[in-house]
């Protein structure tokens, strides 16, 4: 509690930098990653062959390319992607996402 308090005393704001949000970045995103997560879960119980298991995959994928079409052509984007080109970065990020 006493942290919370002294934080605005030792802490200056940072500088505010003008942009703009990337919605559809965002939105494409955060819905494709909901349609695999579900599939996943949709798989679980209703097995692979499911038509909306598979349906919910094929739309993630497409949601998810065109994500990283939105990204690569974005002013500024959510994901940067010239963070994937470091090789212990990418392959790192895959792991965690192998494991998660």
């Amino acid at each position: 509690l006493l942290i919370a308090f002294a934080t605005p005393r030792y802490i200056r704001e940072s500088e505010r930098h003008p942009g703009h949000f990337d919605v559809l970045g965002a939105l494409t995103s955060t819905v494709g990653m909901v349609l695999l997560v579900y599939g996943f879960i949709r798989a679980s119980e209703d097995g692979w062959s499911d038509p909306v298991t598979l349906g919910s995959f094929a739309a993630a994928v497409v949601l998810l390319a065109l994500f990283i079409f939105i990204e690569s052509r974005s002013r500024q984007p959510i994901t940067p992607l010239w963070m994937f080109r470091d090789r212990n970065r990418a392959g790192t990020y895959a792991m965690m996402l192998s494991l998660a």
